[in-house]
């Protein structure tokens, strides 16, 4: 679901007044959480009922929104943010993302946002957030990308001048002239930008860097955009490191590789189940990557307005398809591709 015009003016509103204090800047992000839950209410994920990690909360306004969504919602960071002390049954834990206190497959969904460019190692992020997800969890991760004009935070756009230049100017009487959130902990003169802050510093991470990490892990990317924009600028080749203001991945563990009988078989018990009146088994779309691949290249919208499948199909196994009447040619035709 697109973001409507008068989201993008309270969006605004917020943001502008986001550094002026916490209860601002948690309202900023509990705004963000909503217009994210639709987003992904429009990609068939749903939230309600769901074990939820926000990792790297901040004060906390995403998991106030996902609290209110339905989700079972457990909240990471370094700070106990004061919000969450007499706020909603959130839980939440004080530690570290890159040795996360979680036993694994804990989750059914882990959110995280602008944390994977604090962390010095983004790779070992990426493999903690893999081994707490589910077998069928989903992570939403977005960050700047490093080379953007706001790649760099609160240290923006110095960062573009490298960071023996940027620092030295980010030091200096203009760079104090920047405005910065008065309740985050910035140090004096960082020498480093991985001494930006006091409890995490900046690091350049880019959307190839993250796209190759989560390969080499095994993780499967079924989305990747910009957040909050009309325009998909992240599948820009090469531009996109310049261009995409915040980039969005929604991803999962990689599921094993099966044979071309085995889908075949499976595709047999969808069309028995079809027969019968049965709500096939939703798990088996899960594992369906060419089912994926549709989606991916636009086709998911033709075969979910034709009755094929309903929005959660393709990624949530706890709904059922909408409808078992869609035309045999449909059918006949994502089995050919398989």
């Amino acid at each position: 679901m697109k973001t409507r015009l008068a989201d993008y003016r309270r969006l605004w509103e917020l943001a502008r007044k986001r550094t002026r204090s916490e209860r601002d800047y948690l309202e900023f992000q509990r705004f963000q959480g909503i217009l994210l839950i639709r987003n992904l209410k429009g990609r068939g994920i749903g939230l309600n009922g769901k074990s939820i990690l926000d990792l790297g909360c901040g004060l906390g306004g995403y998991s106030l929104a996902f609290d209110q969504e339905g989700g079972r919602v457990t909240a990471l960071d370094l700070r106990v943010p004061e919000q969450m002390e007499d706020g909603p049954p959130v839980r939440f834990v004080q530690g570290n993302a890159l040795s996360m206190p979680f036993s694994e497959a804990s989750f059914d969904f882990v959110f995280c946002a602008s944390l994977i460019e604090h962390v010095e190692e983004p790779t070992e992020l990426l493999a903690q957030i893999l081994r707490v997800l589910r077998p069928s969890g989903i992570c939403y991760l977005s960050f700047p990308p490093f080379w953007t004009p706001v790649g760099g935070h609160q240290f923006s756009p110095f960062h573009l001048l490298g960071e023996r230049l940027g620092l030295k100017i980010y030091n200096s009487q203009l760079g104090r002239r920047i405005k910065r959130p008065a309740f985050v902990s910035f140090s004096e003169k960082p020498a480093s930008c991985a001494e930006l802050c006091c409890d995490f510093g900046l690091y350049p991470v880019t959307i190839g860097q993250v796209k190759a990490t989560l390969a080499q892990l095994g993780a499967q990317i079924f989305w990747m955009g910009t957040k909050f924009s009309p325009l998909n600028l992240a599948r820009l080749p090469l531009l996109n490191e310049f261009l995409t203001w915040h980039v969005e991945f929604i991803w999962r563990k990689s599921l094993s590789t099966e044979d071309s009988g085995a889908r075949v078989q499976r595709w047999g018990s969808f069309s028995r189940d079809r027969a019968n009146g049965m709500a096939p088994d939703a798990s088996d779309v899960l594992t369906d990557r060419r089912l994926e691949r549709l989606t991916e290249m636009g086709q998911y919208g033709d075969l979910k307005r034709a009755g094929t499948l309903c929005p959660s199909t393709v990624i949530d196994e706890d709904m059922a398809w909408a409808s078992y009447e869609a035309k045999d040619y449909l059918i006949e035709g994502i089995k050919s591709s398989l």
